[in-house]
């Protein structure tokens, strides 16, 4: 019975370490601090980049001074044209507070080079909000993304009469939610551990009591 009961309390006290409160925590991805040519996918906390669509399709961006001089984050696998279309900037846990620096690498131009948005999805897909890009120039910046609970961010240059043009950045800040949140596991072993404990108290209390006298 003591060895029961003693199981059980750990597994109790197991699964509420792991809900242990935690805060969320704000980090800067700095591009500029990456070296010439350096492919970018999961070197910041957190984040993880990808390209998809256009000319160069899939694949992950680069760090590249190719284009404004400047180290920046770019939407080519290469470095050069070709470019992707969609570069998606992955989060591991419900992000907020997302700014960014910006550029397009030259506006107007009869509608060239201005075609850039950028749309912000939940966990589950739905979109919490999206804005235009367009006119922003040689790290323009910061913009701020509105809303929470977002789980990536597409930037993407697919419309218009030039929709393969390059873009880049050079930082991009953001806030993680906490981790403490528990996982549906999580809550199940939590459950169980509650339930071993209060079946193990009522056994002990249903233990007959005899009483014998001389």
């Amino acid at each position: 019975m003591k060895t029961r009961l003693a199981a059980a309390a750990a597994a109790l006290l197991f699964s509420s370490a792991i809900v242990a409160p935690a805060v969320a925590q704000s980090y800067t991805a700095d591009f500029t601090t990456l070296a010439d040519a350096t492919v970018v996918t999961d070197q910041f906390q957190g984040l993880t980049f990808s390209l998809t669509g256009g000319e160069a399709g899939a694949g992950a961006p680069l760090a590249s001074t190719r284009w404004a001089g400047v180290m920046e984050l770019n939407n080519s696998p290469s470095g050069d044209y070709p470019t992707s279309t969609l570069l998606t900037a992955a989060f591991g846990r419900n992000a907020s507070a997302i700014s960014f620096s910006y550029n397009n690498y030259g506006t107007g131009d009869a509608g060239h080079r201005g075609d850039s948005f950028y749309t912000a999805y939940d966990a589950l897909g739905r979109v919490v909000t999206t804005g235009s890009l367009n006119g922003l120039d040689y790290g323009s910046g910061p913009v701020t993304v509105l809303g929470k609970n977002i789980r990536s961010l597409v930037f993407s240059n697919n419309a218009g009469a030039d929709s393969s043009w390059e873009f880049g950045m050079r930082d991009m800040s953001y806030t993680l939610s906490a981790a403490g949140v528990p996982e549906p596991a999580t809550w199940a072993l939590m459950i169980m551990g509650f339930g071993a404990v209060g079946g193990a108290m009522r056994r002990r209390q249903s233990v007959a009591v005899k009483v014998r006298f001389a």
